[in-house]
């Protein structure tokens, strides 16, 4: 092998262990498909929030790392206290121009029997990190739903 391409390869496997992603980190999991629906009417969402937390795009990598922080309240019924059991992501990119990522953060709320606990609300403040693709080069622009709030982020993926 020619000195250009051996210096070619090594540029690609440099830049691809570098942008290497690294372990995420959540308060609870993180699925991608919420089996159940019960409980969200007691579901209070007060705040969200969104931060790009890793942004290490590039010609060979359009993958950063985002972090959410979603705050509330939740309330169950006389004896069975509610807990967050994990979060449902999910994504997509709307057709406008230009185009904005949509992310949707919806919590599976189960309960366990509490002999104690009597209908009052529960705060919940919880951290998810999870990774988002990015939609071209240039200013990616995002919003996020909780409940009935949203929160508006973005990021510059450069070449």
């Amino acid at each position: 092998m020619s000195k250009a391409t051996l210096l070619f390869l090594s540029l690609i496997v440099t830049s691809c262990v570098k942008n290497r992603i690294p372990e995420l980190i959540s308060d609870v999991p993180v699925v991608r498909e919420l089996p159940s629906l019960a409980y969200t009417k007691s579901l209070d969402v007060q705040e969200i929030h969104a931060k790009v937390i890793q942004n290490r795009t590039n010609l060979f990598n359009s993958v950063a790392v985002v972090e959410y922080r979603i705050k509330g309240q939740i309330q169950g019924s006389a004896g069975w206290r509610p807990y967050i059991k994990n979060f449902m992501v999910g994504k997509r990119w709307s057709v406008d121009h230009p185009p904005v990522g949509h992310i949707y953060l919806q919590p599976e709320i189960s309960t366990k029997r509490s002999r104690g606990y009597i209908e009052e609300s529960i705060d919940f403040d919880v951290t998810l990190q999870d990774t988002i693709k990015s939609g071209g080069w240039g200013k990616n622009n995002y919003t996020v739903y909780a409940g009935s709030k949203k929160s508006k982020f973005s990021f510059f993926h450069g070449k």
